[in-house]
C-alpha cells in the first residue's frame, strides 16, 4: 500500500489534470486553475461565523484557494480584489452549479450565477490614480488579494477565534472605514517645501499606516472614497444576476459575497 504522501501527491496531480479554465478580468484572458476541493469547503464554511464586517475568514480562504488551485503559480499574488471576486464566482459556478437561492425582500429567488463570464468580460478597471493638495499626493489602486489578505492577516489575525466576534460597534465600523481606505493607497509623498518624500506607505505595517491616514485631510481622505465607490461599482457590476420566485417572476439582484454562496444545499 502507498503511505499518505504519495497518496495525497497522486490526487494533487489528479487535480490539477482536471483544471478548469477561469477568465481573469485584468489579464482579459483564461488562467487554469483547480476545482474548489473538500478541505477548502470546510474552510468557506468556516467562514459562516466571520464578524459580518470584516469577514476575516472568507479573506482568508479566498487567498487561500486562489493562490493554492492557480496553476500559474507566479501570478496568483498580482491578482487585484476584483479579480478575485470573479475567479471565486466561476470556480463556484464550476464546482457548485448556477443555482443560488438568495432572499430579497424577504422572498425566496433562485439566483442564476452562469453569466458571471459575461459579467467578467463587460469590466473595465480604473486603474491607478493620484490625488493631490498643496502638501500631499496619494496614489491609490485596487488591492492585490494578497494585500487585502495580508492587512487583514495584520489587524485581525491575533483576535480571530472559534466564535463570531462581540465587540463595540462604533470601534467595528471605525477600524473597517481605516482598513478599507488603506488598502487602496499604494504610496504616499509629502512636499516640505525643498523636496517631495516618499513616505514608503506599504513598507509600513497596518498600524504605523493607521497613524499616518489619521493625520491625512479629509478632503483627500474624500478623494480615495470616491475612488473605491468606482471598484464597489464594479463589485455590484459583476454580482448581478437574475432570479426566479415561486411564481415564475425574474428580477435582477447584487448577490452577497459571503460563505452562503458556498452553501452545497443551495446548489
Amino acid at each position: 500500500m502507498q503511505n499518505i504522501n504519495d497518496i495525497l501527491k497522486m490526487l494533487d496531480t489528479i487535480n490539477a489534470d482536471k483544471a478548469v479554465e477561469i477568465y481573469v478580468p485584468s489579464l482579459k484572458r483564461g488562467v487554469k486553475f483547480k476545482s474548489i476541493n473538500t478541505g477548502q469547503q470546510k474552510s468557506l464554511i468556516k467562514a459562516a461565523i466571520d464578524n459580518p464586517v470584516f469577514q476575516t475568514r472568507l479573506v482568508y480562504a479566498t487567498y487561500e484557494i486562489i493562490s493554492e488551485n492557480c496553476l500559474e503559480k507566479d501570478l496568483a499574488k498580482t491578482l487585484t480584489y476584483i479579480d478575485g471576486i470573479s475567479v471565486l464566482m466561476q470556480l463556484r459556478l464550476h464546482s457548485y452549479g448556477a443555482n443560488y437561492l438568495a432572499t430579497i425582500q424577504e422572498e425566496v429567488y433562485t439566483m442564476n450565477i452562469s453569466t458571471i463570464l459575461d459579467n467578467s468580460k463587460t469590466v473595465e478597471f480604473p486603474g491607478l490614480e493620484t490625488f493631490t493638495d498643496t502638501v500631499y499626493t496619494i496614489n491609490v489602486n485596487i488591492p492585490t488579494i494578497f494585500e487585502h489578505y495580508e492587512n487583514e492577516k495584520q489587524m485581525r489575525g491575533k483576535k480571530i477565534t472559534n466564535e463570531t466576534e462581540t465587540v463595540n460597534a462604533v470601534e467595528v465600523v471605525g477600524d473597517a472605514f481605516i482598513a478599507e481606505i488603506s488598502k487602496y493607497i499604494k504610496e504616499i509623498s509629502v512636499n516640505t517645501g525643498d523636496t517631495q518624500v516618499a513616505l514608503n506607505y506599504k513598507n509600513l505595517n497596518y498600524e504605523q499606516r493607521y497613524q499616518v491616514l489619521d493625520k491625512l485631510p479629509v478632503t483627500l481622505v474624500k478623494s480615495v472614497m470616491g475612488y473605491i465607490e468606482k471598484v464597489i461599482n464594479l463589485q455590484r457590476q459583476l454580482l448581478t444576476f437574475n432570479g426566479t420566485n415561486a411564481q415564475g417572476e425574474v428580477k435582477p439582484a447584487i448577490v452577497s459575497m459571503d460563505s452562503s454562496l458556498f452553501n452545497l444545499n443551495d446548489s
